[in-house]
Formats: structure tokens, sequence, C-alpha cells
């Protein structure tokens, strides 16, 4: 059940969440999502099986950011934990460091649709990102697309 601010959301705009959840299914394994829009920085935990790893009414407040985000613009990450670690060169110390596998996908919205980023556009994002805010760069991230992802 949504939230009561939220019961504006239209019927076209349901079916876009329920499109990009969909999508996000496709995705295996656990993810965090992170998802930002004028509001701020949203981060949800999504199970191996499907849905939300849920605190209160986080499916709720997910969609209601999508929805802010489909009329006003933002992204939304989504990062595929892998149990697969790999072996790095931590650029501090020089030590040798085990780094979980990550796969980053990314999603924009803006006008009334959202869409897959390819891989070439989440790391070129990602990049930026992490010049612009200053981010530590993590060696365990792999791009990857969702080319063909596309709201009707």
């Amino acid at each position: 059940m949504m939230d009561a601010h939220c019961t504006s959301v239209v019927h076209f705009e349901t079916k876009l969440i329920a499109e990009l959840l969909d999508a996000i299914r496709e995705i295996p394994g656990e993810k965090t999502l992170t998802l930002l829009n004028h509001s701020g920085t949203h981060t949800y935990e999504f199970s191996r099986s499907g849905g939300f790893i849920c605190q209160a009414r986080q499916e709720s407040k997910f969609c209601c950011n999508v929805a802010v985000a489909l009329r006003k613009g933002g992204a939304l990450y989504i990062r595929e934990m892998h149990k697969i670690k790999t072996l790095q060169v931590d650029a501090k110390n020089g030590r040798e460091v085990w780094v979980p596998a990550i796969n980053l996908y990314a999603i924009a919205f803006g006008y009334g649709k959202w869409a897959g980023l390819g891989a070439k556009e989440v790391q070129e994002v990602h990049a930026r990102d992490i010049e612009i805010f200053k981010l530590p760069n993590d060696p365990g991230i792999r791009y990857k697309g969702l080319d063909g992802h596309l709201s009707s």
C-alpha cells in the first residue's frame, strides 16, 4: 500500500515502476539499489529471490521515489553483489587484498520515462561521480549494461 502523500501516482507511473522492478529482478543475486532524485539519495537492499529486504514500507518508499525521479529526473545505480572475490593491490599501502566482485548497472530517469545505460555509459558516469564527489575507486567493480531496457 502506498503512502498517503503518494496517492497521486498515476496508473501510467505504476506500470513504469512495475516494468523497472521486472528489469531489476532479471539481474541475479543480491543487489543494493541507490536511487538519486531531487529529494536526495535513497538506498534499498534487494534479495536474491527478487524482493526488498524489508524495513517497513521500503517497497512503498522506493515506488514513491521512482515516481519523483520519473517526473523530475534522477538515476538508479544497481550493485549486484557476488561471493566471488578478486585479488587486488591496495593503493594506500601496496598490500594485496581480496575485494568482492560487484557488477554495476545504471538507469536514467526523466521526462516520464526510464532507460538502462550501456556498460560504457555506466563506466563514464561512475568515473565522473568519483571525481566530482571525491569517492574512493572500488577496484572490484565491473561495469554492465542494461541496453535495450526501456520503459514503455
